[in-house]
């Protein structure tokens, strides 16, 4: 079985890409020579910007990840410099030649923006500048903000204006500060600059957050996500292409110390000794979901990029209502009967600690807060998951490892220790953050129980809450259209092995639910168009390798003809010819895996279904032999029309468990009741 973006790969990327640094600086080195021989001086400056920005890149990772070896074959690339050599001497001198090249250039916007990218480009993790900079980086500002008065450019005095602003706060000069920043917004609400404006709304609540001014500070960063609510961000993005920032630096943060300074109105929790069940901070608590889950949305919309088809985003933003006794979503029926049996956890990491939120299906929420900073739960997270992977036999599965992870997300919840028939709870579904994405929680387990999460819930998760509208399967006339891979194929010169069980796989789920195969070299992008355009599929099953990757040009699946479908693709095939029919019931996936470690790619996976407009998704963190994912999906689609009263997540745990009570069946030397096999299967979107 082919290890589609397992870890081996990731590391392998990772060192290929270092091992291509010397040849990226030779390039960027190059390009700088020749904008110097021709004169041009923006050229440089901008050959410049890039190779710094491609030192701190590396800079960061050399902190984050330790000492970087560069001696690997392809550093036998011939250049007169190796970026190895490269101190931190060298980037100041870089900058300072930029420094001096920007006073040469003629007035413009360019130069404007220019000035701030540079100005950016010294800030440390804090957001400023240097001391020994200041000055310098004042001057520059200055001149910028006269340029941009004397081209009554309104979008780059902004900018100017706001870095400007930025300066003060960081000498803790907040009266300037305030001043500076109020003239950014101003400029950018007469030059109907969203791009900027949100930016020093986001600035005026860090200045107020500075002077402690908790409850102003929360209104400014509301309307800087208000400002951001209600334009796409993607625009606003796309928009800042001449102002280099990313989505992780310029709206990442504003959402989770937004989150941040909510929490901290709460009453301080012990959150390494008890949960904190609050009934006197549910409006607050709501606030706190609904901000959560607007970040959510903008993690998938910047993942999937303008393509990304998220029907909920403009008309769904207030869908998320207030969470009162009707409970956290609105459903009505037959539907309503399994909603009131769910609740649902919503964790969030924080720099400093981690909180997990429980919503019982009455709408009261209870909180858990934890002293675990991010860098403890990536550890604990990580070092879980490879065991899970790395691990032969039930032996050496850790349940200490997992009994702690346990612990701390479900274990302190009393309501959740109970039976089903006491808290009248028989389903989870989880709201995942950052690197939580890449738990299998089916595999926490309960050690004082002796038993796994999985054998007391069935569990779901979902990208968010107003993504997401639950809805029991409707299981009259389901067609499914089977597209397997049992041969091998390569894809962007990489080999996949066959995957000879697809062939058993696609027989026994088409003996379970009517429908039609698209086989090997019948299984391309043509073929799949007109199968669509001729039938209506409330069921689209693929049997083959696939990925969830960091860019979502690496999501993708691999069909017959030695080519790939990348999501987004097949996204746009659904919608042109689903457009007026009903919306997939399920996607299923029984090959793909995700790239280990990564919370990015992970976000595909979350994704998957909204972005391929299908209800809900049946889908695997990791890839496990095609024999077990044959098994599994044969007995899930088994379950699911065999017994009406079960929901998606229910038929999955029903299958799940019977694999775990396996304990001494072996089929081809493989047995299936180690977590390893079972674990990483998942409903995804609507569990019903």
């Amino acid at each position: 079985m082919s290890q589609v973006g397992s870890s081996g790969d990731t590391e392998k990327f990772r060192n290929s890409a270092i091992c291509s640094a010397d040849k990226a600086w030779y390039f960027l080195q190059k390009s700088r020579d020749n904008a110097k021989l021709q004169e041009n001086n923006q050229g440089q400056i901008q050959a410049i910007l890039s190779l710094s920005n491609f030192y701190t890149k590396f800079d960061e990772i050399q902190k984050e990840k330790g000492a970087i070896n560069f001696d690997c074959e392809e550093n036998s690339f011939q250049t007169n410099r190796k970026f190895k050599d490269v101190q931190k001497k060298d980037f100041q001198i870089l900058l300072d030649n930029a420094t001096e090249l920007i006073t040469k250039l003629p007035n413009s916007r360019a130069k404007i923006y220019t000035t701030v990218n540079l100005i950016n480009l010294q800030k440390n993790k804090a957001r400023c500048i240097p001391q020994n900079l200041e000055k310098q980086a004042q001057e520059l500002i200055d001149s910028a903000v006269d340029i941009a008065n004397t081209l009554k450019d309104n979008r780059a005095k902004s900018f100017a204006l706001g870095e400007k602003g930025n300066i003060y706060e960081c000498r803790q000069e907040y009266t300037n500060a305030i001043d500076f920043t109020d003239q950014a917004r101003a400029a950018a609400e007469k030059g109907k600059s969203l791009d900027s404006l949100y930016l020093w709304e986001w600035q005026t609540g860090r200045i107020l957050k500075k002077q402690k001014k908790i409850e102003q500070a929360i209104r400014a960063y509301e309307q800087a996500v208000s400002t951001l609510e209600k334009n796409s961000r993607s625009d606003i993005l796309t928009a800042n292409r001449d102002i280099q920032f990313d989505f992780r630096d310029s709206i990442d943060p504003i959402y989770r110390d937004l989150v941040a300074m909510k929490l901290s109105l709460n009453k301080p929790i012990e959150a390494s000794v008890k949960s904190s069940i609050s009934k006197n901070n549910q409006t607050n608590f709501s606030s706190i979901l609904k901000t959560i889950d607007s970040l959510k949305l903008a993690e998938l919309q910047n993942y999937f990029g303008d393509d990304c088809n998220l029907a909920a985003l403009n008309q769904g933003r207030d869908n998320l209502q207030n969470i009162n006794e009707d409970g956290l979503f609105r459903v009505s029926g037959e539907s309503k009967k399994y909603v009131n049996k769910t609740a649902v956890i919503s964790t969030f990491i924080l720099e400093d600690k981690t909180t997990v939120f429980l919503t019982l299906p009455n709408g009261t929420i209870q909180t858990a807060s934890y002293n675990k900073n991010r860098e403890n739960v990536e550890e604990e997270i990580k070092k879980f998951r490879k065991n899970i992977q790395a691990s032969k036999g039930r032996g050496l599965f850790d349940e200490n490892l997992a009994g702690n992870i346990y612990s701390w997300i479900i274990g302190q919840f009393d309501i959740l220790q109970k039976t089903s028939y006491e808290n009248n709870i028989d389903t989870l579904v989880f709201i995942q953050d950052g690197i939580l994405r890449n738990v299998p929680m089916a595999a926490l387990f309960d050690k004082k129980n002796k038993q796994f999460l999985i054998e007391r819930y069935a569990i779901a998760i979902i990208p968010s809450f107003s993504l997401t509208k639950p809805e029991l399967i409707n299981r009259k006339n389901l067609q499914v259209l089977a597209l397997g891979l049992s041969q091998e194929a390569t894809i962007d010169g990489k080999l996949f092995r066959p995957l000879p069980n697809v062939l058993e796989e696609i027989k026994g789920v088409l003996q379970k639910i009517s429908g039609k195969p698209l086989l090997n070299t019948n299984f391309n992008n043509d073929t799949l168009k007109q199968e669509l355009a001729r039938n209506f599929y409330s069921i689209i099953h693929i049997a083959t390798h696939g990925q969830f990757g960091i860019r979502p040009e690496d999501t993708f699946i691999v069909t017959g003809d030695n080519k790939k479908i990348t999501f987004n693709e097949f996204d746009k095939i659904i919608r042109e010819f689903n457009r007026n029919t009903e919306p997939l019931e399920l996607l299923a996936l029984t090959a793909c895996e995700t790239a280990t470690g990564d919370d990015r790619s992970t976000l595909g996976l979350g994704g998957v279904a909204v972005q391929a407009g299908a209800k809900s998704a049946l889908a695997s963190l990791w890839v496990v032999d095609d024999v077990t994912a044959a098994k599994v999906a044969i007995d899930f689609y088994d379950e699911l029309l065999r017994n009406y009263s079960v929901s998606k997540a229910k038929a999955l745990q029903s299958v799940l468990v019977k694999l775990i009570k396996d304990e001494k069946r072996y089929e081809n030397g493989k047995l299936y009741s180690h977590p390893r096999n079972w674990s990483p299967y998942v409903i995804i979107g609507n569990w019903l």
